[in-house]
């Protein structure tokens, strides 16, 4: 049992308005067990899964929140990752 297993029963999809904005905040779920698991085999594998992780619950409360079309990159464009 993942320490994250209780914060994924607090989420239920129909507390979204943005059903894409749920499926990214289980895809984050999913990458913090799979880094807490990585962890005690090999920790070098669980730094892009908390990254994942980050990335994904992010992107799911910018959807859920109506702010994903307000982001703009440095450049007046889409937004890109390492700017």
């Amino acid at each position: 049992m993942s320490n994250f297993s209780e914060i994924r029963n607090c989420f239920k999809e129909e507390m979204f308005k943005n059903k894409e904005g749920y499926k990214n905040i289980m895809t984050a779920l999913d990458c913090l067990d799979n880094a807490e698991r990585n962890l005690y085999i090999d920790y070098s594998k669980s730094g892009p899964e908390i990254r994942q992780a980050i990335e994904n619950f992010v992107y799911g409360v910018l959807k859920e929140n109506g702010g994903y079309n307000k982001v703009v990159g440095k450049d007046g464009k889409d937004p890109v990752l390492y700017n």
